[in-house]
């Protein structure tokens, strides 16, 4: 497939992931994406990603309203989207009498109203330029008695006599800027009695000061050193004239975002082995490690973050030591689950925490389990693991009882590594590292069996480690690896969709990688987290647009970062979880906001 045929199925991800909200939440609630060091991956949490930011609301009002026969009334209309993208409108009568007269945009729609009074309907559908979409309805009364319309002229500014200001315009020279960098702020607005106006500024969301004297111009906005407080800046010009008689107009500018730690580096007490991440509904981290606390001497031990780092449950939650983790989270009992071999008896294991840490069955696989991988399906965990008995990969699920999908084993070959996501129909995927070939492939269980896509458990075409597998919102998966053919270590992904191809260049990464981490939003973009060897620095890469781009500076760990994990949150930004040697690889978690 030629890269112009690839982008424009990407086109195709994008239009039937906003087209339909269910099929979209239902994409979401199944993505899973995973990777871990030493030849294995974590999952990438299927709650992470369900996305819910939409068009706001602010304010949808007529000039005048009550609208008295045969006169004509203008659009008001205050909304922003939380991506601080352009705004289409379209508007519809959708009961009673009159007209709509005018172009699209509301500074210039007008309601015309009909020679018999009446109640009209007109609805107002918001989208944005990547698909987000809002409605709302607004009722007109019309009326033959004038002093009705005197009496109730706007409904969004009591008292006062005459009209209410109209803002044409509320506008920056961008709506998008640096920290700590300044923009003036400019407002066209008409007083329709030739009255004068005032001025009144406010920031109504995000952070930031504002600065200047208060007027059409002369205000400024002061954009914050660091956007810790997270999102767009959301500002307000409120008109007024005499009497009372007010208009408002929002803008929304977006601040850059950068790499922000949650607490201080190195959330552990001791230094740990085997790092696994998670996040709630809410964007949460929670992290699982063995813990290497004297105390402890290697058991389970989860942190959760809320504002400041505590432990789940206690520490050592197992009762032997624990290796390869695999945290993910489960939404019928809105808690973690964490997969993990457990090192006494090397057989695969799982617990839940639901006001307590408890088994989820008994111990699984029938030898040593390595490169742990869990993922959920609705309420049904699913962990992939390399079982030594056959050194082949194996997929157990447990809907009361762990039992491994079909009779036989995920691989059709011996696999180093190995990482696990299923799609919106339940479907898994297992991306795999072939002992033999040393290169990666990726089989889906389907039609009561599992089958290579594409044919091949080279893929990669030659040799290649560490696979990450993420499906995208339409169900086709994509894979990031450690590529050591063209670019002897970087990293490279590649998506299916009938055939194999690369997202771009091959090799997208500044340095070369030990551990990569994939995860897809529910726009299609693919971020991939790594560590790379040159220094093992921290990076996080998004391929949106065609093309991969730096999230941020190209490093963003302080010291050498190792078993990177990435997650996204709700409203889709990276969460990155490394053992981070500047504080005796402790755990240190970063997220972009």
């Amino acid at each position: 497939m030629s890269l112009g045929r690839f982008l424009k199925d990407r086109c195709v991800w994008h239009l039937h992931a906003l087209s339909s909200s269910a099929v979209l939440l239902l994409s979401l609630a199944a993505i899973s994406t995973c990777s871990q060091p030493r030849e294995r991956a974590n999952p990438y949490d299927p709650m992470a990603t369900n996305w819910s930011a939409n068009i706001v609301f602010s304010n949808f009002v007529l000039t005048l309203n009550p609208i008295l026969t045969n006169t004509a009334s203008q659009f008001q209309v205050a909304a922003y989207s939380p991506k601080a993208e352009a705004l289409f409108y379209d508007f519809t009568l959708l009961s009673g009498g009159g007209a709509l007269d005018g172009p699209a945009d509301p500074s210039n729609k007008t309601f015309k109203a009909p020679a018999i009074p009446g109640v009209s309907t007109v609805q107002l559908l918001l989208r944005s330029t990547s698909g987000l979409s809002a409605v709302k309805t607004l009722n007109v009364t019309v009326t033959d008695d004038p002093a009705a319309v005197r009496t109730n002229s706007v409904t969004n500014a009591p008292g006062g006599s005459g009209q209410a200001p109209v803002i044409s315009a509320f506008t920056a020279p961008t709506n998008a800027l640096p920290k700590g960098t300044s923009l003036p702020l400019v407002v066209v607005a008409s007083d329709p009695d030739g009255g004068a106006l005032t001025y009144a500024f406010a920031i109504v969301g995000g952070g930031g000061i504002l600065g200047g004297t208060d007027g059409a111009t002369g205000k400024i906005y002061n954009a914050p050193a660091s956007n810790a407080a997270g999102g767009p800046a959301t500002l307000r010009v409120t008109v007024s004239k005499a009497g009372g008689k007010s208009a408002s107009r929002d803008l929304v500018l977006n601040v850059d975002k950068s790499w922000i730690t949650l607490g201080s580096p190195g959330i552990s007490v001791a230094g740990v082995a085997s790092v696994s991440m998670a996040l709630d509904f809410a964007g949460n981290p929670y992290v699982a490690y063995g813990d290497s606390n004297a105390a402890i001497q290697g058991a389970l031990t989860v942190r959760a973050w809320n504002g400041a780092w505590n432990d789940v449950g206690g520490t050592g939650v197992t009762p032997n030591a624990v290796s390869n983790t695999s945290i993910a989270w489960n939404p019928a009992i809105n808690g973690p689950f964490v997969a993990y071999a457990d090192v006494a008896t090397t057989f695969a294991n799982a617990r839940q925490y639901n006001g307590s840490w408890n088994p989820v069955g008994a111990s699984f696989g029938t030898g040593a389990a390595s490169s742990i991988s869990a993922a959920f399906y609705g309420s049904v965990p699913h962990v992939f693991f390399r079982d030594s008995s056959s050194l082949k990969g194996r997929v157990f699920s447990n809907a009361g009882s762990w039992g491994e999908i079909i009779a036989g084993p995920a691989t059709p070959n011996d696999v180093i590594s190995g990482s696990l996501a299923i799609d919106a129909t339940g479907a898994p995927y297992v991306a795999f590292k072939d002992t033999s070939l040393l290169t990666i492939g990726c089989a889906k269980w389907s039609a009561g069996n599992w089958n290579l896509l594409g044919s091949t458990t080279n893929i990669s075409s030659g040799t290649a480690s560490i696979p990450s597998v993420a499906i995208d919102p339409i169900g086709n998966p994509v894979v990031a690896f450690q590529d050591m053919v063209a670019v002897a270590g970087k990293a490279s992904a590649m998506a299916f969709s009938g055939t194999w191809n690369f997202l771009a260049a091959k090799g997208f990464t500044a340095l070369l990688v030990n551990t990569v981490s994939t995860a897809i939003n529910g726009f299609g973009d693919v971020y991939v987290a790594s560590d790379g060897t040159s220094g093992n620095l921290a990076s996080v890469m998004v391929f949106k647009a065609g093309s991969w781009q730096a999230v941020g500076s190209s490093n963003i760990s302080p010291a050498q970062a190792t078993e990177i994990t990435l997650k996204l949150t709700p409203s889709g930004d990276p969460v990155v979880c490394f053992r981070d040697a500047s504080v005796g690889y402790r755990p240190t978690v970063m997220t972009w906001r």
